[in-house]
């Protein structure tokens, strides 16, 4: 049988880890990509006629200045290499909130999730890091999209072919700092959590937004549903 689409979602996504691992992540994303396109090429030894390669890339390839961004980059050319007509190359912005039965496993890197199990009560605080960068609270600026709305952009581009364009952006277009991720959760679920003050991780940009979000995502959550989403689901499966 033939493919239609291979949706390679699979890689190690923690900045800072990177800054402390660097050949563990070109081997995992960078090599691990390539393993992929190999093997993509065909099925139990038999061609794949069309095939569609559809790559979760990084917002942190606009500002490569960690392992992990570099990672990815080598990883989107290897695509582009092998696929040079049928590739769909997404570049995805922070990812978060639940459908309200899924939920992510293993350990929390990403803001709005470690600030939901610090709401539910699982962390007994959690460390902001940085408040010193080139933004308006001096916190990180980031774009973010709620995880339905990203794999319905996947599903569109299953259907709709490949784009072949350098890159598609998940995101909303907007930025939120670090602070105003925080008192977002504050706010939808009513707990004032204890925030302590860390020093900046290496490898974290002050800012990244989507400047043009891509023909095949159209946005319906907003900040504050990720954020209740994501506690919802936190105190769901709470042990």
């Amino acid at each position: 049988d033939e493919a239609d689409a291979i949706v390679h979602l699979a890689g190690a996504i923690s900045v800072e880890e990177s800054t402390r691992l660097p050949a563990y992540y070109y081997m995992t994303n960078t090599l691990g990509t390539y393993n992929i396109c190999q093997m993509a090429m065909t099925l139990e030894g038999r061609s794949v006629v069309t095939p569609h390669l559809i790559f979760a890339s990084t917002a942190a390839a606009f500002d490569p200045i960690s392992p992990y961004a570099k990672s990815k980059i080598a990883a989107e050319e290897i695509i582009r290499q092998f696929f040079p007509k049928n590739h769909t190359i997404f570049r995805f912005f922070n990812v978060a909130g639940s459908d309200g039965e899924n939920r992510q496993v293993g350990p929390s890197t990403h803001l709005i999730r470690i600030a939901a199990e610090t709401a539910a009560g699982i962390r007994p605080h959690m460390t902001l890091n940085g408040y010193d960068f080139d933004t308006p609270d001096g916190t990180c600026v980031r774009d973010y999209i709620h995880v339905v709305d990203l794999a319905n952009a996947i599903l569109n581009a299953i259907n709709a072919g490949p784009q072949n364009t350098p890159y598609e952006c998940l995101g909303n277009g907007k930025g939120y700092s670090n602070l105003e991720v925080i008192s977002a959760m504050k706010a939808v679920t009513g707990i004032d959590f204890t925030v302590l003050h860390g020093d900046r991780r290496a490898g974290d940009p002050s800012k990244l937004i989507v400047e043009q979000v891509s023909r095949l995502l159209t946005p319906k959550y907003s900040l504050q549903d990720m954020c209740r989403s994501a506690y919802d689901v936190t105190v769901k499966y709470k042990e």
